[in-house]
């Protein structure tokens, strides 16, 4: 099947590029036109079709499912590793000093969860490291799914912050 794929890909390639030759050709334009045309046409194809084959191998197959454990509960860590901060907006608000960021928390775990301990850290515009805030969300977050957190206040910044960036730290079980 890769070999199909590949011996039509070259000929669409190669249609295109003669089509678009035969255009420079007062008395082969038309025909140009239309095998270019077909060319691309055909590329597209086989383009969509190879995009949506689906994984190739096996190894491929098996790091796409996801890991089920059936021995009980997930572990803490777990939890943790399927919390994340989505979407997040923040702007100075005080007279500069004052972070207030709107953010979604995202549950992709199956434990519900609450009191989630966020953490943004800040950086300048040259990339460096100067802050960071930690507060506790008091909202409880059902699994597989996500809880919409507007205006909140993270406390105080340094002012030559421009950049932030925000991940969930702990949680308590719900």
């Amino acid at each position: 099947m890769d070999v199909l794929m590949g011996l039509l890909t070259i000929t669409s390639v190669g249609g295109i590029a003669v089509g678009l030759v035969m255009c420079v050709f007062q008395q082969l334009r038309d025909r140009g036109k239309q095998i270019a045309f077909y060319g691309v046409v055909g590329f597209a194809f086989i383009f969509t079709f190879a995009l949506f084959q689906g994984p190739k191998t096996s190894v491929q197959a098996a790091a796409v499912q996801p890991v089920v454990k059936t021995d009980g509960p997930p572990s803490y860590k777990d939890v943790l590793g399927r919390l994340k901060v989505d979407s997040l907006t923040w702007e100075k608000d005080g007279f500069g000093t004052v972070m207030k960021a709107s953010f979604v928390i995202r549950n992709n775990s199956t434990v519900d969860v609450k009191d989630i301990v966020v953490t943004c850290k800040h950086s300048s515009n040259s990339g460096t490291n100067i802050d960071s805030n930690t507060r506790t969300v008091y909202e409880k977050v059902p699994h597989n799914s996500y809880q919409a957190v507007i205006g909140f206040n993270m406390g105080f910044i340094h002012s030559a912050v421009s950049r932030s960036a925000c991940s969930v730290d702990a949680y308590s079980p719900a």
